[in-house]
């Protein structure tokens, strides 16, 4: 496969991964509450559930979830209750960013991060037909094999990791501003509400 063919296939996919949604917003919040590096463990988790849902678009389970308005009206509310789930925690405790709080060491740990990653993004049945749309895109003589097909997954994979990082590394600077008690309260509250709105779009949007 072409260098032209890599590079429109790496800018569409890092457009569409680094456009601000709830993984981008964890990445962020995570970042902010436990710095960069181990928010790398939250772009695992999210890393691991976007190459198993570009996967299952090659594996046709894109057209099953078109088909079946049950099985993606399942998926789609899976994924809202969970969004819904962490705004509230977040809500409950809105001082949870302060850098006195990381400092302590209070929070998830690298596994719990590492899910919470990939459940936002395998709660999302639309990536997996957003995948379905793409793929045919470019699909080439030579990448409709199966080492072909495992390279765009494999740079998808990439991609997204560092879309997340880059989130995380924002959060890990703005981390800074917030050590003053009030500063951080008003953010965590600012968070929370993204995740319960984004879970309730989720739940209210159309196929």
């Amino acid at each position: 496969m072409s260098m032209e063919f890599w590079a429109a296939y790496v800018a569409t996919i890092f457009v569409a991964s680094i456009i601000p949604g709830p993984s981008m917003l964890l990445a962020l919040a995570h970042g902010v509450r436990y710095g960069a590096r181990r928010t790398i463990f939250t772009g695992l988790g999210n890393t691991v559930a976007s190459m198993l849902q570009a996967v299952a678009a090659l594996a046709g389970l894109g057209m099953l979830l078109l088909a079946s308005s049950s099985l993606f009206l399942f998926v789609k509310l899976a994924g809202a209750v969970y969004l819904v789930w962490l705004g509230v925690g977040i809500l409950r405790n809105p001082e949870c960013f302060r850098a006195e709080e990381v400092c302590a060491g209070d929070g998830l740990s690298c596994g719990s991060m590492f899910m919470q990653g990939f459940f936002v993004a395998a709660g999302n049945p639309k990536a997996v037909i957003f995948f379905t749309a793409l793929f045919p895109q470019f699909m080439t003589a030579e990448s409709a094999g199966l080492t072909g097909a495992a390279a765009m997954v494999g740079v998808l994979g990439v991609v997204a990791f560092v879309c997340m990082m880059v989130y995380a590394l924002g959060g890990g600077r703005l981390a800074l501003l917030l050590r003053r008690p009030r500063v951080a309260r008003w953010f965590g509250r600012g968070v929370g509400a993204s995740f319960v709105g984004a879970g309730a779009a989720v739940a209210a949007s159309n196929r």
